[in-house]
């Protein structure tokens, strides 16, 4: 990699931690481009130069940050594990990425619940987390999980993990205990218990 990609990369970085960041702070109305601009220590230009317009910039985080999480959530995964137990290590790292980064999920959260979700679709959103949704599918189709579409099955485990992470910042430890319980109630939530 040459210096100038380097750079590239940096100032992309720059663009995307000052955006999320801005966003989390003060809505999407509240980050206008000079204000992205004067965080990341670019010039508005320099963002023109990386996205076509802010639309842009906030979709193509939006992947960023999503590619990120459906890493993170496979971390430590193994097929050959007791469905439980993957679930567990899915749900683990789901609630430690999610409280590693708040800003992160300030940001889905708001774009989650905007005009800009439905830009998306449910395709895209499987593609992403392609492993997860086929560990899910199989759950479903071999009876030990709720008989519920896919992404239903996953915004449920998700809107847990994000009230548990919140509250992190209200003073709920996360501890092991906290999680397994957690995970637990999660797992209960979607479990067929036929």
């Amino acid at each position: 990699m040459n210096v100038q990609s380097i750079e590239a990369d940096d100032k992309r970085a720059a663009i995307f931690t000052a955006t999320v960041e801005l966003i989390a702070e003060k809505g999407f109305h509240g980050a206008p481009m000079s204000e992205i601009a004067q965080r990341a220590k670019v010039s508005v230009g320099t963002i023109y130069h990386y996205f076509k317009s802010k639309d842009d910039l906030i979709m193509k985080l939006h992947v960023d940050i999503k590619t990120r999480f459906a890493e993170a959530l496979l971390v430590g995964d193994d097929e050959g594990m007791e469905p439980y137990q993957r679930f567990y290590n899915l749900w683990r790292n789901m609630v430690k990425h999610l409280a590693s980064n708040p800003a992160e999920r300030a940001f889905i959260s708001q774009f989650d619940n905007s005009p800009y979700e439905k830009t998306c679709g449910t395709d895209q959103h499987f593609a992403t987390f392609a492993r997860t949704v086929v560990f899910i599918q199989y759950g479903i189709d071999n009876g030990m999980l709720k008989p519920l579409p896919v992404i239903v099955i996953m915004e449920a485990t998700l809107a847990l993990a994000n009230a548990v992470t919140r509250l992190e910042s209200i003073g709920l430890t996360i501890d092991d205990e906290m999680l397994k319980t957690t995970c637990r109630m999660a797992w209960d939530a979607i479990a067929s218990h036929e």
